[in-house]
């Protein structure tokens, strides 16, 4: 019995050694755990607090990272992404969708798909990912037979079927390609062999400096589009590796291609393009009133697209027509730009000074052109000269357009009864009311020539000429929307002492905005706005 009992107790001390065996194993375990965890982290932490990049790189060697919360905290106030990288990928999240524990593990195993019998397949999984959502980017290091290649495919798995995802992805120095995470779990990296390419036309014409994309057939349709040598003119013509071609220079030239069962020839024809343009002067100083056509030469001569077109960047200041002739307006500088109808990207600017023009009077005592503030006159005090014949102003006649459309949708015509007249009809339509009224009566509603606004190419009479048009709708509608489009009524009721005129509600003169509403809003007549 002693032997026995001697027995049994010999064995649960066995055991007792045993469990504190495991324990202390345990423990140190635990203990390794933790002390190589903080010591990680410490370094980590370390690291990151040193780099001021805005991107976190953290290194590791297990399938597993576990951070700190002080790390956490760190690098979603500090960074804006970061990347775990291993020997053999790495992914990028954004530092906001950072989490503390990471499950990470990728392995490429060769694959096999139906249509990819000749191809090199390898495909990977990424569910094993923790926190798959957050991924971003993906770096994934190719196995040998996939280095050596320029250009790699890559399809998203679906119910074992490849689609692809991203073509002919450039392999880096390291044997690594790079490409964002899309709605996929699994993916393929492949590469099907090219076996030759058929261009869609032998011949392309193009312009100078214009790029075109080489219309092209694989053979396989999948092919992966690894690198094509191309031999031809690099003065001429420059190829990119996915076939965009850019024209250097004009004439015609040969596009070999090589890498393919067949040699094949494409003939490039390179016409020559609008590269500058040039003026005769790129400072111009006006009065107002004046004019000035810009010369323009072409470079090269023979360009295929030399259609041009004239725009000034401030019409208030001045205006240019499709010919280049500058009208000087009113008194301040602004830029006429000459560009490319083909390419807006090519163009030249001209320097416009408009000088303000005080009355002169010649030795015959002929008043010349009178502004004041910038504003042509022509009224019973301030003359034009009889030479002056500057026909309908462009900029007004499209502004009456404007506001006769505005007119037309509140139902009125706004009909154009008189627009511009030479010095020479009004010299004829003053002695006519002469004869028929006497001068004294003339001279309240009609003006002497050379003193007409209608000489200016600025006045319209609209609707029709009776007082009464003032008190009709479309009178009205006149009276109190004609500023917006930048005219004033000239001669206002109650103002006949100041103007010299009767009341005249049909005679608009264009003035721009934004001095007409200023002249408007004033309530005073032109004279008055002016001081004159």
């Amino acid at each position: 019995m002693s032997k026995r009992k001697d027995l049994n107790r010999n064995k649960k001390n066995t055991k007792k050694r045993a469990v504190w065996w495991i324990l202390g194993i345990l423990f140190i375990l635990i203990l390794s755990f933790v002390g190589g965890y903080n010591i990680r982290n410490n370094r980590l932490y370390q690291v990151l607090i040193k780099d001021e990049s805005k991107v976190a790189t953290i290194f590791y060697k297990q399938p597993y990272m576990l951070l700190w919360n002080k790390t956490l905290g760190f690098i979603r106030e500090n960074k804006d992404s970061v990347v775990f990288a291993s020997d053999n990928y790495k992914i990028t999240i954004p530092s906001d969708k950072i989490s503390k524990y990471y499950h990470m593990n990728l392995d490429l195993e060769k694959g096999n798909y139906q249509g990819f019998e000749e191809a090199i397949v390898y495909d990977f999984n990424l569910q094993n990912f923790s926190d798959l959502y957050a991924v971003s980017d993906i770096s994934v290091k190719l196995p040998e037979e996939l280095k050596q290649k320029d250009r790699i495919d890559v399809y998203g798995i679906e119910n074992d079927e490849l689609k692809i995802y991203k073509k002919a992805l450039a392999v880096d120095e390291e044997g690594f390609i790079s490409f964002p995470i899309g709605d996929y779990q699994s993916y393929a990296l492949v590469y099907v062999p090219l076996e030759n390419i058929e261009f869609t036309s032998n011949e392309i014409t193009l312009k100078n400096k214009e790029s075109i994309s080489l219309e092209m057939r694989t053979i396989p349709e999948n092919a992966t589009l690894d690198k094509i040598e191309f031999e031809y003119d690099t003065e001429a013509l420059v190829i990119s590796s996915d076939g965009v071609l850019t024209a250097k220079k004009a004439g015609e030239f040969i596009v070999k291609i090589k890498n393919m069962t067949e040699a094949q020839e494409i003939k490039v024809v390179v016409l020559p393009a609008l590269e500058n343009i040039k003026v005769d002067k790129n400072n111009i100083v006006l009065k107002q009133g004046n004019t000035s056509t810009i010369s323009v030469r072409i470079e090269p001569v023979d360009a295929v697209d030399q259609e041009i077109k004239f725009e000034s960047l401030d019409e208030n200041i001045a205006t240019v027509d499709d010919n280049g002739m500058i009208t000087a307006k009113n008194v301040g500088n602004c830029e006429i730009k000459i560009s490319a109808v083909a390419n807006e990207e090519i163009y030249t600017l001209v320097q416009v000074t408009v000088e303000e023009r005080a009355e002169e009077t010649t030795e015959n005592g002929v008043t010349e052109l009178t502004y004041i503030k910038g504003v042509l006159i022509a009224n019973k005090q301030y003359a034009l000269p009889s030479t002056y014949n500057p026909g309908v102003d462009p900029t007004a006649l499209a502004a009456y357009y404007q506001m006769k459309e505005a007119a037309g949708l509140e139902g009125f015509s706004l009909p154009i009864i008189s627009g511009f007249r030479s010095y020479e009809t009004q010299k004829g339509l003053y002695q006519r009311y002469v004869n028929n009224y006497g001068q004294a009566a003339a001279d309240r509603f009609s003006a002497m020539p050379g003193k007409s606004e209608h000489q200016t190419g600025l006045a319209f009479d609209l609707g029709w000429v009776d007082d009464s048009y003032g008190t009709t709708a479309e009178g009205k509608w006149l009276a109190e929307n004609c500023y917006k489009y930048g005219f004033i009524i000239r001669y206002p009721e109650g103002k006949e002492e100041i103007t010299g005129y009767m009341y005249e509600p049909w005679h608009v003169r264009y003035l721009g905005n934004p001095l007409a509403t200023d002249v408007y809003n004033s309530g005073l007549c032109l004279e008055e706005y002016l001081g004159i």
